[in-house]
């Protein structure tokens, strides 16, 4: 009996699956059709000396890769829970992130910010709720590229206060020509905690919200409140 593509499934990956039980072809399973092949082997026709050198040298292969990728695993883990621990750093500290969204709660909404890369002519905020219906538009007219505060009360476009929760905004800005001016948008928080919730580790907000770590533009060491011409300064 010839067991046959043993050497294929070794040269293919130590994890790739097996069709039938759907398990993955380790090191011992290797081990186990090897010597299943060499027990059931037509006796009028043994496996040549280089045949049974092949194999053997598969099987080491096989574990030499099982080994590097367990010690990879482990590798990762280690600097997964390092990276975690640099991040307690964070916590009560005000960065500035890349979003969106803002937070309104009683009648204050998140600090917020944009920075036009070029200077416009003209420059449309608006800010929406969480259906997507358009609440406010501030028009604050010719801007000179910088970076800028959000200055909004919390009220919708007739004046009055609008209820907590989620909000949206985007800012429109042209140049002299018409042409749309790139704009970035973001937000300031402190960070009160850490969610390691399914193995992604996301920053908790005062507000509430979460954010990955990669949306962190910086840590913010001035003062909240300050004014889109002292951050343009």
């Amino acid at each position: 009996m010839d067991i046959k593509g043993l050497g294929l499934a070794a040269s293919a990956g130590y994890n790739k699956t097996q069709s039938g039980g759907g398990q993955i072809l380790d090191k011992d399973s290797f081990m186990k059709l090897f010597v299943a092949q060499m027990k059931h082997q037509d006796p009028l026709k043994p496996m040549e000396a280089y045949e049974i050198s092949a194999q053997l040298a598969q099987f080491s292969s096989l574990e030499q890769l099982y080994t590097l990728n367990e010690n990879m695993n482990n590798l990762i883990a280690y600097q997964t829970s390092q990276n975690n621990l640099q991040l307690l750093s964070l916590i009560n500290k005000k960065v500035e992130v890349v979003t969106d969204k803002l937070t309104l709660q009683e009648g204050k909404a998140t600090e917020a910010r944009y920075g036009l890369l070029e200077e416009a002519t003209s420059c449309v905020i608006n800010i929406y709720d969480q259906s997507g219906a358009r609440v406010r538009s501030l028009n604050l007219g010719s801007r000179h590229a910088g970076s800028y505060t959000l200055d909004w009360d919390g009220k919708d476009q007739k004046g009055a206060v609008l209820p907590d929760g989620r909000y949206y905004f985007d800012v429109v800005a042209r140049d002299g020509a018409g042409y749309d001016v790139p704009v970035n948008t973001s937000i300031c928080g402190r960070i009160t905690g850490l969610d390691f919730e399914g193995g992604i580790t996301m920053l908790v907000l005062e507000d509430g919200s979460r954010i990955g770590v990669a949306d962190v533009v910086r840590v913010v060491n001035a003062p909240a409140g300050i004014s889109g011409e002292e951050a343009n300064s």
